[in-house]
């Protein structure tokens, strides 16, 4: 496939009065190796003061003047800034919708959490709060901030887990290792 992008990009201030930039609109055009136009996106995203992308609204279209094919949009909120640790930017949630014309919405929902020393992640939650779809993802940390395990539970399924270890050159040897997790849901239930 052979495309185009055009990208319209504007300067943001922080709190501080500091400038940067931000992509506030992104449009693509994609065309086939015969040149034939094949879909169309656009791309519109809006920002914090910090930078933190708030609201991501995309949609794509089958050919230039083709029917709407996927809308999707994801909405973040942070943490609050911490700049006496310097952490700033840390995902608290995020929700991502998706419509496609003749389909049932989907949503799903992701929570985060870090570890109150280094600010790493430690646990992601899929659908918090839902009793049937929750899934969570924990992570242990070793003292240099390397993920040394991974647990994964949710219910209806076998809990799953990989562990890592790291020698003195921190090469890593991987243990228990999982290949993946696949969980089928009929959504029209929920």
């Amino acid at each position: 496939m052979i495309g185009y992008s055009a990208n319209q990009w504007e300067v943001a201030t922080s709190q501080d009065g500091i400038g940067f930039p931000v992509l506030m609109i992104s449009t693509e055009i994609g065309y086939t190796l015969q040149g034939h136009l094949r879909s169309r996106a656009l791309v519109i995203n809006e920002y914090d003061s910090s930078g933190n992308v708030l609201v991501s609204s995309s949609r794509t279209y089958d050919g230039l003047d083709g029917d709407l094919a996927v809308d999707r949009t994801a909405e973040n909120s942070y943490f609050p800034t911490d700049w006496s640790n310097w952490r700033f930017g840390k995902l608290r949630h995020a929700s991502v919708r998706q419509a496609r014309p003749g389909v049932a919405d989907i949503t799903r929902n992701s929570g985060f959490e870090y570890d109150t020393a280094t600010g790493l992640l430690v646990r992601e939650t899929l659908e918090p709060g839902d009793g049937q779809f929750e899934v969570v993802t924990t992570y242990s940390l070793d003292h240099w901030g390397n993920r040394v395990r991974t647990d994964i539970t949710g219910r209806g399924m076998a809990s799953r887990g990989a562990s890592v270890s790291f020698d003195a050159k921190a090469a890593a040897e991987i243990q228990n290792v999982y290949m993946s997790v696949c969980r089928l849901v009929d959504i029209s239930t929920k």
